[in-house]
C-alpha cells in the first residue's frame, strides 16, 4: 500500500519525498469541519497551500475574522511524531509565557481524506527572524537576544525525570487537554535522526531513559546496527555504493571506540537525574517577530523532547559558532560586487559570523541575570565534556566531521589542557585559513 512517501538521494542525503499530493479541497474540507464553520462562513473563507519543510506541507486557512494552519504530514514515524507534537505544544503553553500556536484539531492517523496525519492550529502573527535580522539595527538585535533568554530559562525550568519525547494519553486520534504540563508522560523520543534513510535501527531502543549515559549508549548502538545494515545490504546484493559502506565502516569503528570510552564522560551513579524540555531548533526560521523586531512567536517544536541539563544550558542554535572572529566588522567595500552594485553573499555571512560572536557575551550575561544554575552547568568542564561527547555522536556518520572526531578523542588532552570538540569543529575563518594552508604544505 502506498503511504504516501518515498526515499531518494541528491548523491550525498537521502531525501523525502511525497508520492501523491494532498488534494487542496479535502484539506479545505476537513478543516472546515473541525472548526465547525457555518456554510456562510465557508463562503468567506479561502484554504491555500504556503510552503513546506523537509516531512510537513503546510496550508493557510483564511476565515473571515482570523486564519489558521493546516500542517500535514510524511508518515516518518507514524502517529509517535504528531502525538508528541500535540503533547510538547500543550505543555509549552501551561508551563511557560512562550506563545506558540494553540492546537484546534489534530489526526495522529493516516486513516482519513486527506490519506496524511495532520494538525490544525492557530496561526502565529509576524515574520521569521532569518527575513528581519539583516534589517534590524544593533540595539534591536542586543534587545530581542536578552528577551530570548527568558524563553530559554522557562524551558530549562521545566523539569522531568526521564529522557524522552512527550506524550499526553494513549488515543492517538482525541486531543485530550493537559490539566498542567505535569501530567504529560515522558514517552520514545522520534528518532528523526534515522528518518533520512528507508534502513532503520529497531524501534525498541529510543527510550524513555532513565539517564544520559543509557541514552547515548543508546545512540551509539543504533548507529552501529545502521551501519551494520548498510553493510550486509553490500554482502547480499552488492548494490551498495562505494562511499555509503566506507561512511558505514568508518561510523562503525568510531561508535565502538566512543562507547569504550563512556565512562570517562559519564560515570555510572546512583542519583536520580533530571531533565529539562529542549527545543530542537531555536534558528531565525523557527523565531517569529513584528515590525519592530519583537518577539512574537517560537514554531517547530515535532521534535522538542527532555533532554540532558547539559544540553538545555547552552546556547540556541543560530548562536551556535567559532569563538573568535575578527575585531572589526566587515565592510562591504572588501567584497566583491556583481555589475548591479549588490555585494557578494560572503559578506552576509561574515557580518553574522561577527554578530553572533558578539551577541553570545550578552546573551550569557542576560540569562546570568534569569537563571544562576544555567550558567552553572554552562560553566561547569564536566557538562562541557558531556556536551562534546554528544555532539560527537551527533555527527560521527558524517565523512566530513570524522578525523575531527578522531582527533578529539584522542587528542582532546594534550599538555594538560583539555581541547574541546566545539572548537575542533567550529573554527574561525582563520583558524581554517591556517589548517587549509597546513594541509597543502603536507600535501
Amino acid at each position: 500500500m502506498d503511504n504516501g512517501l518515498r526515499w531518494n538521494t541528491d548523491g550525498i542525503h537521502r531525501i523525502p519525498e511525497w508520492t501523491r499530493e494532498p488534494e487542496i479541497a479535502t484539506v479545505a474540507q476537513i478543516a472546515y469541519q473541525a472548526l465547525q464553520l457555518t456554510e456562510e462562513e465557508i463562503k468567506l473563507s479561502r484554504t491555500r497551500y504556503l510552503t513546506e519543510g523537509a516531512f510537513n506541507k503546510i496550508y493557510v486557512i483564511e476565515c473571515s475574522e482570523t486564519n489558521y494552519i493546516m500542517r500535514i504530514s510524511l508518515p516518518v514515524d507514524p502517529k509517535q511524531k504528531t502525538l508528541s507534537e500535540v503533547a510538547t505544544l500543550e505543555a509549552v503553553a501551561l508551563g511557560t509565557k512562550i506563545p506558540v500556536p494553540h492546537v484546534i484539531a489534530y489526526d495522529a492517523s493516516s486513516s482519513n481524506a486527506i490519506g496524511f496525519e495532520w494538525i490544525l492550529m492557530q496561526y502565529m502573527q509576524g515574520t521569521p527572524l532569518e527575513e528581519m535580522w539583516d534589517k534590524l539595527d544593533w540595539p534591536s538585535k542586543t534587545g530581542l537576544i536578552s528577551e530570548l533568554t527568558k524563553w530559554m530559562v522557562q524551558l530549562f525550568s521545566m523539569r522531568f525525570n526521564k529522557l524522552g519525547a512527550l506524550y499526553v494519553g494513549t488515543d492517538g486520534n482525541m486531543l485530550t487537554p493537559l490539566n498542567t504540563w505535569h501530567c504529560a508522560t515522558v514517552g520514545p523520543l522520534v528518532p528523526h535522526r534515522f528518518f533520512q534513510s528507508d534502513i532503520s535501527p529497531r524501534q525498541d531502543g529510543f527510550g524513555p531513559f532513565q539517564t544520559s549515559r543509557q541514552w547515548l549508549l543508546a545512540s551509539a548502538r543504533q548507529l552501529q546496527e545502521t551501519s551494520n545494515m548498510i553493510l550486509e545490504c553490500k554482502d547480499d546484493s552488492g548494490s551498495i555504493d562505494s562511499s555509503d559502506e566506507d561512511d558505514a565502516q568508518r561510523t562503525l569503528e568510531l561508535t565502538r571506540c566512543l562507547e569504550n570510552e563512556i565512562d570517562k564522560f559519564f560515570p555510572e551513579k546512583d542519583e536520580e537525574e533530571l531533565f529539562a524540555l529542549h527545543h530542537d531548533d531555536i534558528s531565525l526560521n523557527n523565531i517569529l517577530v513584528n515590525d519592530k523586531g519583537e518577539l512574537t512567536a517560537l514554531l517547530d517544536w515535532e521534535f522538542s523532547a527532555t533532554m540532558p541539563l547539559y544540553k538545555t544550558a547552552y546556547y540556541p542554535s543560530f548562536l551556535v559558532g567559532p569563538e573568535s572572529v575578527a575585531s572589526d566588522p566587515p565592510q562591504k567595500k572588501d567584497f566583491f560586487h556583481d555589475e548591479d552594485g549588490i555585494v557578494d553573499e560572503l559578506y552576509w555571512i561574515r557580518l553574522r559570523e561577527y554578530e553572533f560572536t558578539h551577541l553570545r557575551p550578552i546573551f550569557l550575561r542576560a540569562i546570568r541575570d534569569h537563571s544562576p544554575q544555567w550558567i552553572q552547568i554552562f560553566e561547569d568542564p564536566i557538562f562541557r565534556k558531556q556536551h562534546d561527547f554528544e555532539l560527537a555522536l551527533q555527527i560521527c556518520d558524517d565523512g566530513f566531521s570524522f578525523r575531527r572526531v578522531t582527533d578529539w578523542l584522542y587528542k582532546s588532552q594534550t599538555n594538560g589542557v583539555y581541547r574541546s570538540l566545539h572548537d575542533t569543529i567550529y573554527k574561525s575563518p582563520d583558524e581554517e585559513a591556517h589548517e587549509a594552508e597546513s594541509t597543502s604544505n603536507d600535501l
